[in-house]
């Protein structure tokens, strides 16, 4: 049987973890190809520094001060400040 009626989630779930294996692997295989393409493909390598130098260059903008708060958002460390904080009430 591939499937299992769960009374704990009310729908069927997988008897093995071999999709969840599969697509783990797929991931992993994803990243290997992303980060060969970032770090040896030289014409990609180019735009790659080309992109960076045009973005540090808004440091001092509008545009820059926009995206510096939409970063800082994405900031591990106050978000997990803010979760262990919320996990106390």
């Amino acid at each position: 049987m591939l499937f299992a009626f769960s009374h704990r989630y009310g729908f069927r779930v997988p008897n093995s973890a071999r999709a969840a294996v599969a697509a783990s692997l797929a991931c992993l295989g994803a990243l290997a190809l992303l980060v060969y393409v970032a770090y040896d493909v030289s014409p990609l390598d180019a735009a790659d520094a080309h992109a960076l130098g045009s973005l540090s260059s808004l440091e001092d903008t509008a545009v820059g001060s926009i995206a510096s708060v939409v970063a800082f958002l994405a900031d591990p460390v106050p978000v997990l400040v803010v979760l262990a904080g919320a996990s106390w009430y």
